[in-house]
């Protein structure tokens, strides 16, 4: 459920950027740079799993999270705001790569598999849930419905990740890369490419971009009236 952080700002976009006194456009940065934080997170990510494995680096993201949105509460202006937004968005990067990494940490390979696709499956559910539910607390929480749901899921994945079983790293003698090497790699590339065109930008415009249409170039939710005939 860290994925609610993806999708937490952008329903209630017009409300944000009132509070915030800044335009629609720099309330696309909030999830702009918290996917770009994201991003700057994985590789790393992997080898803090490496070493302590994905329980202990899945706890640190929802820390980050959890801070990222509680801190959010407090100011309202949006320099310190898009500086929280990338602590959450480290979160988010960090607990969906030890996410993945966990379900695929025991069992016979077919088994890892299956897990696999059923976490990538489901796991960016959350962003999902978040547009359909932030709009629903608005009215008891007002404009910090957005990071008071996002620090409440945190705290409840708190404690089922504590109880969970461990997962070991592996201490980091497994041999890796270059970081040269791996940017170097055109394979790669084309996949990260492929990655940030379809999924990253098309979530980063989806959150801004309705109300943009609906203010400034007269479109409308609703369907327009059938003329009798």
């Amino acid at each position: 459920m860290i994925s609610w952080n993806i999708g937490n700002v952008g329903p209630v976009a017009s409300q944000l950027a009132h509070v915030y006194g800044t335009t629609l456009g720099v309330l696309g940065l909030f999830t702009a740079v918290l996917f770009f934080a994201e991003l700057a997170v994985l590789m790393p990510g992997g080898w803090a799993i490496d070493h302590y494995g994905a329980k202990r680096v899945g706890l640190v993201a929802i820390t980050l999270s959890l801070v990222g949105n509680a801190a959010l509460l407090l100011p309202t202006s949006p320099v310190p705001a898009l500086a929280l937004r990338l602590v959450a968005g480290m979160g988010v990067g960090l607990g969906f790569l030890a996410g993945a990494i966990y379900a695929q940490s025991a069992g016979t390979a077919q088994a890892q598999a299956l897990a696999g696709g059923i976490y990538g499956g489901v796991s960016l559910g959350g962003g999902g849930l978040a547009l359909a539910i932030v709009p629903q607390l608005v009215s008891p929480l007002g404009w910090r419905a957005p990071y008071v749901s996002g620090a409440a899921i945190a705290t409840l994945a708190m404690p089922l990740v504590a109880v969970a079983p461990s997962s070991p790293g592996h201490g980091g003698h497994s041999e890796r890369p270059r970081l040269a090497t791996l940017l170097a790699d055109p394979q790669l590339a084309r996949l990260g490419l492929i990655s940030t065109v379809s999924f990253g930008f098309s979530v980063i415009l989806g959150n801004w971009v309705v109300t943009l249409l609906e203010r400034n170039a007269g479109c409308a939710r609703a369907r327009p009236a059938r003329s009798a005939r």
